[in-house]
């Protein structure tokens, strides 16, 4: 089961929490990161609007979740061999 929320994931930090960052390269980062899924997102929705149901913060979630589980050293050593 996924948590709810990913509240350690600066993706999904408040603008209250991202002004910690501010000033840094970091913060370009994350921005960029959120652009592009934002872009991702809406030509998703463009192509299948079956997925319109799912929110972008869903996505996102989603997305990251995925991202982590395929850069486990566990995963990478049982499942790609």
């Amino acid at each position: 089961m996924l948590p709810d929320k990913m509240h350690t994931n600066p993706m999904f930090f408040t603008e209250k929490e991202l002004e910690y960052l501010k000033g840094t390269a970091f913060i370009d980062k994350i921005i960029r990161q959120k652009s592009q899924m934002k872009r991702d997102y809406d030509n998703l929705i463009l192509n299948m609007p079956e997925y319109s149901s799912h929110s972008f913060e869903d996505f996102c979630s989603n997305g990251i979740s995925a991202q982590e589980a395929l850069n486990d050293p566990w995963v990478q050593r049982n499942a790609f061999s």
